[in-house]
């Protein structure tokens, strides 16, 4: 008997099996005799719950233990053998006492319950009635009572169930922790004209078409994570046709660095909506392991990372559409059996421009026959050709698609013939988004250009003038004439010249 009130001394707190449950607060507020009934209270607000209490053991409260121990009404006899069985006692001489003194510890404590719902050893269910934002179960006699949360939560709801809690009764309140685990998609960013390291987590991004994306999920434990004896994962990540999958991912838990047969990563396959899929599945995260080969063990609120690549393509949309990338999980939501949650969809979005160029002459004509390349600066000053550009049919426009935020050089690298070559012209295009392309602008930096920005669409537009050259006379034309008038008079006031100088000499 002295063992056995040490036992129902230690589970005082009531025992929670799968610590599910925070400790029970006693309510003092009236005095408790041998024939006061008490109440369980428990501090859940969300309608539609559904938790039944059965007594397992009945007998009287002195103090903080439970005396005169007894079989209660909420358990069968298909119960008891189940739990004789359990403690190796014989069922047809094994007493509620003799049971109630194997139960020494908390995972005594979840054997027996997890015993008590296989084997279909729970009757006499109470039901809880929800008021005032709590469920409440009043009118109960003393004794040691488990709860069982039936709720049915439909497929793939973001919700879990608590695990089964024991309650020595004496009017408690109780918190169960039933929390499911949160996803967040998230992207890295760099102005590469202005840094040389990322914005790492963010919401959005923009990138140039052909470059690397890093891509980050970002995954919080629920707090019940310790009522689990495993615990699945799987998470789902689709791309939009603008994105394809590259690879390098790597897991942290926390600090560590988990090895990789931690997690099966599926091979991304194209949906009917030309969008791409690839699943991350952690068939357990009790079995974790870091790259050491050291065991990693999950914790209340712990921090999972998965960070990967994939590539801006040339599907990629121009513009506030943005090319999206979204991941939602699947999760363990029952620690008591079988069953699954799914979280919402999280998305992060890329976005990307494209320059309109329009060569025109003086007039403000089609100006045909002009060929130009655009630079892009880096953060050490280096300027890159930038080669995607594609011309209308008469070739007097060109498009440069797939731009990045950053510097810009455009240079006319062939100009129409008798047209002057313009300077190189350099601008910037600046952007600000976060779950949406909200700010772009192109900035003159030096020569001629001036930009038109159309965010929705993404296109920054320009118009070029090519000026024709000097006209210079040509060969066979007036001034060949003149020549002739010019060297004619030249060579009459030469014969004059001579026939003078002749005279005078014979004079003298």
């Amino acid at each position: 008997m002295k063992a056995f009130n040490r036992f129902f001394a230690l589970t005082l707190a009531l025992i929670l099996l799968a610590s599910l449950a925070l400790p029970a607060a006693a309510d003092d507020s009236a005095p408790e005799t041998a024939a006061t009934t008490y109440t369980i209270t428990i501090d859940k607000n969300e309608a539609g719950r559904v938790y039944h209490a059965y007594q397992i053991f009945t007998g009287d409260i002195s103090t903080e233990e439970l005396t005169n121990v007894k079989w209660g009404d909420g358990i069968s006899s298909a119960g008891i053998s189940a739990l004789c069985t359990l403690f190796s006692l014989d069922p047809a001489t094994a007493t509620a006492n003799n049971v109630a003194q194997e139960i020494t510890t908390e995972a005594d404590a979840k054997d027996a319950a997890d015993t008590l719902a296989s084997s279909n050893g729970l009757t006499n269910a109470s039901n809880f009635q929800f008021q005032n934002g709590t469920y409440v179960l009043s009118g109960l006699e003393p004794g040691y009572y488990m709860i069982v949360d039936d709720t049915v939560l439909g497929e793939n709801a973001n919700s879990s169930l608590s695990a089964y809690m024991m309650r020595l009764v004496k009017s408690v309140t109780v918190t169960p922790k039933d929390s499911v685990p949160k996803l967040e998609k998230k992207v890295s960013d760099i102005n590469d004209s202005l840094q040389a390291t990322h914005d790492t987590h963010l919401e959005s991004a923009d990138y140039d078409i052909g470059d690397t994306v890093p891509f980050h999920i970002h995954i919080t434990l629920g707090t019940n994570i310790d009522q689990y004896e495993s615990y699945e994962i799987v998470v789902t990540d689709t791309m939009s046709e603008g994105l394809t999958y590259l690879g390098n991912m790597s897991v942290k838990y926390g600090t560590h660095d988990l090895d990789p047969s931690c997690y099966q990563v599926t091979t991304p396959v194209t949906n009917a909506d030309k969008t791409s899929s690839f699943t991350i599945v952690f068939s357990d995260l009790y079995q974790m392991k870091d790259t050491s080969g050291n065991s990693v063990v999950p914790h209340a609120g712990g921090n999972l990372l998965i960070n990967y690549d994939a590539t801006l393509n040339e599907k990629a949309v121009i513009g506030s559409n943005g090319n999206i990338n979204t991941a939602s999980m699947t999760f363990s939501n029952n620690p008591n059996g079988e069953g699954t949650g799914k979280t919402p969809d999280d998305s992060a979005v890329v976005f990307t421009y494209q320059l309109n160029v329009n060569k025109v002459d003086q007039d403000e004509n089609p100006l045909v026959g002009a060929e130009f390349t655009l630079y892009k600066n880096d953060i050490n000053g280096e300027w890159h050709a930038i080669n995607r550009f594609t011309t209308n049919a008469d070739a007097s426009s060109f498009s440069f698609t797939g731009l990045d935020d950053g510097e810009y050089k455009l240079v006319e690298t062939k100009t129409p013939i008798g047209y002057n070559t313009i300077e190189d012209m350099e601008f910037e295009i600046v952007a600000g988004h976060n779950t949406a392309l909200d700010t772009l602008t192109g900035n003159k930096v030096n020569g001629q250009i001036e930009l038109t920005v159309s965010k929705d669409t993404g296109i920054l537009s320009t118009t070029v003038v090519n000026e024709k050259g000097a006209t210079l006379p040509s060969t066979g034309g007036i001034g060949t004439t003149i020549f002739y008038v010019a060297g004619g008079l030249l060579v009459c006031v030469a014969i004059v010249l001579l026939v003078t100088k002749k005279r005078m000499n014979i004079e003298e």
